[in-house]
């Protein structure tokens, strides 16, 4: 869930962005020079420095907002915002809860105090908060994506959909709101409707792996193998050197009985790894399977050498050395 949930967040910083972000700071920095009093400048300071990650950088400036305006709430949400950042809940905290004592109506300042408590497991803190944005502000999608997965969290998964349903009727194509209410579909056991999510996921955006590969491992679940695989096999087409869909894609082999295309399999991980025990232990099972007792022992050897634990056991168990 982590992972998605930043990547929601996640915006990337290419050579041009930076330099219209240099270039704005410069222009900012002239203004202060001309009047040290200048509070837009300063803004635009830590807006800046914000957006170019440099967090201790926007901080300083965001206080100067502050100093020259104490009654400004957005310039205690900034700060907040970029002790979020540092990881520095405690702070982060304080500035967003100081943002409501001077604007009780300021919902972004609820909703990322909401945020704290999601980064601190507490959670019926999170609904709290995240419910007194809502109702300041009922057409926020980022809001009820929030309660979405909160509820997840609590395993509330009918209240998670109802909420990322929500979500969608601001953001009907939100492909992380999809993805994951195909997730919560999956924990309801409603297969077809996680398909249909997963599969709106890839209309969406072709070139996203995650949803190529919760359709692998559900159609595996399902022993649809064959159909898995071609997921999976999309998914690597995406990602060639995921050395967890090669070792998938070699147990799906397996399951099919067809051995030498999953001694493949494990040798692309082999490739990109070598020292990956999984890979070799999989492939003496596969050896074991055809029979070849001679490439069986010479494979767990291996992956026993490698610190497979439960190769090791198998090892001493028969009597072999390593």
């Amino acid at each position: 869930m982590k992972d998605v949930i930043d990547e929601y967040f996640n915006i990337g910083l290419d050579a041009k962005t930076i330099e219209d972000l240099e270039q704005r700071m410069q222009q900012a920095q002239k203004a202060i020079d001309i009047n040290p009093n200048d509070i837009e400048a300063y803004k635009k300071m830590g807006s800046a420095c914000y957006s170019l990650r440099k967090y201790n950088d926007a901080i300083h400036y965001y206080q100067k907002v502050i100093e020259m305006n104490p009654d400004y709430a957005e310039g205690y949400c900034d700060i907040g915002f970029a002790y979020h950042h540092l990881n520095n809940s405690e702070e982060a905290e304080r500035y967003y809860q100081k943002a409501i004592s001077i604007d009780p109506n300021y919902y972004d300042a609820y909703f990322l105090k909401s945020s704290i408590h999601f980064v601190l497991k507490e959670y019926y803190e999170t609904i709290k908060y995240c419910q007194k944005a809502i109702a300041l502000n009922p057409k926020s999608g980022i809001l009820y994506y929030q309660m979405g997965a909160v509820y997840s969290v609590l395993s509330k998964h009918k209240d998670a959909l109802r909420y990322f349903q929500k979500s969608l009727t601001v953001s009907p194509d939100d492909m992380h709101v999809i993805f994951l209410m195909g997730m919560e579909y999956e924990a309801l056991e409603n297969n077809n409707d996680a398909i249909r999510c997963y599969q709106k996921v890839i209309q969406i955006n072709p070139d996203y792996p995650g949803a190529y590969i919760q359709l692998g491992s559900l159609y595996a679940t399902l022993g649809e193998f064959g159909e898995s695989l071609i997921y999976y096999k999309k998914a690597i087409d995406i990602n060639p050197k995921s050395s967890q869909l090669h070792l998938l894609i070699g147990h799906l082999y397996v399951h099919l009985k067809e051995y030498q295309e999953a001694i493949q399999s494990y040798q692309n991980v082999i490739d990109i790894d070598v020292e990956d025990n999984r890979a070799y232990a999989s492939i003496g099972h596969v050896y074991y399977r055809l029979g070849n007792k001679e490439e069986h022992l010479k494979y767990y050897r291996k992956a026993a050498q490698l610190g497979n634990k439960e190769i090791q056991k198998w090892m001493k168990k028969n009597g072999c050395k390593w």
